[in-house]
């Protein structure tokens, strides 16, 4: 049962990591587009 254990923290880890960067992209991609109004 070692390897389900490992395979649940492992699928949470990268839940995370990919909820942050998705977090990140989108605080970054508005600030962008606040501060360039004019574009596009």
């Amino acid at each position: 049962m070692t390897g389900a254990s490992v395979s649940e923290s492992t699928n949470t880890m990268l839940s995370s990591s990919v909820s942050s960067i998705s977090t990140s992209v989108a605080s970054v991609a508005s600030t962008l587009s606040s501060s360039n109004p004019t574009d596009t």
